[in-house]
């Protein structure tokens, strides 16, 4: 599957022309945006989570429906435990695509999670994530908060990944006369330049001894 920058790009526009009513000025006015894809794997009941305010709804499934619900509008209410969610809901800045999927039918949960995050048709037929290819597509960067990286972000060598952990990594120094040891252009070479290349506010690593 293969997807250009132009066909990314005009994608992305059409799911922002989707939800401004919902942008407000102070976020147009950021300076640099970013999207933030959250991977439910244990999957979500949406019709719980943003329930109709149905009558037909309430005698088919009354079991899902969940008291004291947050109104979102005169069609759709909020699941109480989403607090955040509907404070960004308020200010402007959420919003909620309802009844969207896959066309798979399948009972595999592997499956269908497969499909979900590579965008393929048929399962395991990709190597690579639907988000991965089009932020290289689009010559983008990306980061994945997770430990390995999530088949969702592959795709181009443009993207990282990175997990918060209580171990410090070597100084700056250290690890610079590490990486001499590996071979010019080779991967350990590369994944250390990374490494290497990340801002502070990602790294934890020990003190050099010239440091304050």
């Amino acid at each position: 599957m293969t997807l250009n920058r132009r066909e990314f790009i005009t994608a992305c526009g059409s799911l922002t022309l989707v939800g401004s009513p919902l942008f407000n000025a102070r976020a147009a006015g950021l300076s640099k945006r970013n999207l933030v894809i959250i991977m439910l794997r244990g999957g979500m009941d949406g019709l719980t989570a943003v329930q109709p305010r149905d009558k037909a709804m309430e005698r088919a499934r009354p079991d899902i429906l969940v008291e004291e619900a947050k109104k979102l509008t005169s069609d759709f209410n909020l699941h109480p435990r989403l607090e955040t969610f509907y404070e960004c809901w308020e200010e402007g800045t959420a919003s909620v695509f309802h009844a969207t999927s896959i066309p798979y039918t399948g009972r595999s949960h592997f499956d269908g999670q497969n499909l979900m995050e590579t965008g393929a048709h048929v399962a395991y037929s990709e190597k690579t994530g639907w988000l991965g290819r089009g932020m290289g597509a689009a010559e983008l960067q990306g980061l994945a908060v997770s430990l390995p990286m999530p088949l969702l972000l592959r795709g181009t060598n443009d993207l990282d990944n990175y997990f918060p952990t209580y171990m410090r990594l070597p100084a700056t120094r250290d690890m610079e006369m590490i990486n001499t040891s590996y071979t010019p252009g080779s991967e350990l070479d590369r994944t250390m330049r990374r490494v290497l290349q990340r801002p502070n506010s990602m790294m934890k690593r020990a003190r050099d001894d010239n440091e304050a």
